[in-house]
């Protein structure tokens, strides 16, 4: 074997042993993601889940951005309610989320305040569905042209409160409550008048539709 074959066969042997430290290295990294972000081509994993977070066309799919679906407890129902994409959700409630539902009713004549009340507190939110534009049928005055469908895990007298809400009240909110804050709220602040707020007129429970 001449010098010249000689360097080809170092050339060669440095080239395995650089493939294999490259292929090595590919492996290394590899089980390092998949260590802090789990298998992502176990699409198993996901089935029966629902997203935790709002998720974007796109984005890589982790573990820690689903949630195993809240369950019904005995007596509850399921009800959903088109809730306006501007004012009512801003992206931020997400199913397993706990809310605060609001409505505003005007006044059964024109002498009795319009009046805001908190119809059910501490509301668990099942699904929020995709943004889509409102039915035009609709007598509701939205702020937008488009709602989100919420589905909420309600009994059945609070399921009679948002159905009634969502037919006759002027508006439709949520306020999302902080995690942990079982507390409902106090029996005083349910109920909102303007004149009951400036101390003239009708107290803060008077006036208006229940």
């Amino acid at each position: 074997m001449n010098s010249r074959q000689r360097r080809g066969v170092v050339l060669l042997v440095v080239s395995v042993i650089c493939a294999v430290a490259a292929f090595a290295g590919v492996l290394a990294v590899e089980g390092g993601h998949r260590a802090d972000h789990g298998d992502h081509r176990d699409l198993g994993a996901f089935q029966g889940k629902i997203a935790a977070v709002p998720l974007k066309k796109g984005s890589l799919l982790q573990s820690d951005m689903v949630a195993a679906r809240p369950e019904l407890k005995a007596g509850q129902m399921e009800i959903a309610i088109m809730i306006d994409a501007e004012t009512g959700v801003a992206g931020k409630i997400t199913p397993g989320a706990r809310v605060n539902i609001f409505a505003t009713f005007a006044g059964r004549q024109d002498t009795d305040p319009d009046v805001s009340k908190i119809i059910v507190s501490g509301a668990q939110v099942i699904d929020v569905g995709e943004i889509k534009a409102f039915d035009t049928n609709q007598n509701n005055q939205q702020v937008s042209e488009q709602g989100v469908p919420i589905t909420f895990a309600l009994d059945a007298e609070d399921a009679q409160r948002v159905a009634y809400a969502e037919s006759f009240a002027e508006h439709v909110r949520l306020a999302l409550v902080a995690p942990g804050d079982t507390a409902p709220p106090p029996a005083g602040s349910r109920s909102y008048t303007l004149a009951g707020d400036t101390g003239t007129g009708s107290t803060a429970a008077g006036g208006g539709k229940p």
